[in-house]
């Protein structure tokens, strides 16, 4: 379920997981890659995802596109979330906790549909 942006928790701190234009227009797509209480730009000090937002040109994406996130075991999304929904407006809580060490991967499944430039995303990761 998904829910209105709510920018007053208190508690919570955003991490800007990516910000530009993916490298490809199809396919599965790397956008970040982070791992649980490592410093500096490739960790995250955090140990609990809180939600998930992104923001873009939504007809600058093929319909059925969306974002797989992987924490740990990297064979098994923890979420998936249609790009459509966020790019509305929505923020898609999420309910995950991570391990010193799990490595946490955002995923963007882009099908295959004809030729379709995509374009600018930013995604954003709040945390606790």
């Amino acid at each position: 379920m998904l829910q209105a942006i709510d920018r007053g928790q208190p508690d919570a701190t955003t991490v800007t997981l990516f910000d530009g234009v993916p490298t490809a227009a199809v396919g599965r797509i790397v956008l970040a890659e982070r791992t649980v209480g490592l410093k500096g730009v490739n960790g995250l000090q955090a140990s609990r995802p809180l939600s998930l937002t992104a923001a873009g040109d939504a007809g600058a994406f093929p319909e059925g596109a969306e974002f797989l996130l992987f924490v740990g075991d990297m064979a098994r999304a923890r979420a998936c979330v249609r790009l459509s929904d966020l790019l509305g407006g929505a923020t898609r809580p999420l309910n995950i906790t991570c391990a010193g060490g799990q490595v946490l991967r955002l995923v963007l499944l882009v099908p295959s549909m004809g030729t379709h430039a995509i374009g600018h995303l930013k995604v954003t990761l709040g945390i606790a």
